[in-house]
This record gives C-alpha cells, sequence and structure tokens, in this order.
C-alpha cells in the first residue's frame, strides 16, 4: 500500500467518524433540551408510609430512578413487598440493590430486591418499626 493510498483511507476514515459524531451530538443535543422527567408517587404496599416522598421518574435517555424513603411501623421480614412498579417502568432483569436502615435513627446497611415483574421487596429484617430509604436506577424496558 503506498503513502497516498494509506492517506485517503485515513482521510475517508476521519469523514466517517466526523459523521458518527456529529450524530451523536444531534441526538444529545436533541435529548438535553428535553423536558424535565415528570415524577410519579410510589404506589405503597399495605402497612408501608412515606418517610419522605418516594416517587419514580424516565428520564429523556430510558433511564428509570426511583428514589424512596419508606416507613414500617411494624417488623420488617425479608421478602415484604414494598411496592410494585407499573409496567413500563420495570427493572429488565431482578437485581439485589443497596439501601439504607434507619433503626432508631441509626443507619445500618441495608438492600432491596428489585423484581423484573415489578416488586420492590425487602432484603433486610427488623424486629420492630425502621425506615428503609434507596435511590435505584436502571435502564427502563
Amino acid at each position: 500500500m503506498g503513502f497516498e493510498t494509506f492517506t485517503k483511507g485515513m482521510q475517508d476514515a476521519n469523514e466517517v467518524l466526523n459523521r458518527n459524531f456529529a450524530a451523536a451530538e444531534t441526538q444529545l443535543s436533541s435529548k438535553a433540551g428535553a423536558e424535565p422527567p415528570q415524577k410519579f408517587e410510589l404506589p405503597l404496599a399495605e402497612g408501608w408510609t412515606k418517610y419522605q416522598q418516594p416517587y419514580y421518574q424516565r428520564n429523556a435517555f430510558g433511564e428509570v430512578t426511583i428514589w424512596g424513603s419508606v416507613k414500617k411501623d411494624s417488623a420488617i421480614a425479608q421478602g415484604d413487598v414494598i411496592t410494585t412498579m407499573p409496567e413500563g417502568f420495570r427493572i429488565p432483569v431482578s437485581a439485589e440493590l443497596p439501601a439504607i436502615k434507619l433503626l432508631e435513627g441509626a443507619p445500618a446497611a441495608a438492600a432491596v430486591f428489585v423484581r423484573s415483574y415489578g416488586d420492590i421487596t425487602a432484603a433486610t429484617t427488623s424486629t420492630g418499626s425502621a425506615v428503609l430509604s434507596f435511590v435505584i436506577t436502571y435502564a427502563g424496558q
């Protein structure tokens, strides 16, 4: 391969890269100008109450974020359903994700299970009243 062929190949590759970057920039700028995501109140299962306003939303990139700070005035059992996410906002693959548990104001590490069929359940226990707080973000379905 001669120098001229090599140079032409590099120029062609550069043009392709520039077109791809321009297309990506156009897509990102159209999303950057999008309206802020609409927040929806998180529907809590029986026995759970709002500690701070729990909600969920989907951004312009399709990511779902759930903010939860919820309280149960009785003991928490592992597997207790906290909420069920509506279709279209469910996680594609079930996962165990971190949370914080507040017992009498003292924080402790905890977790929640986020199920692909919509349930978010406690992955922790308590012998009495406790608060679970979590922020979960994932690529929505």
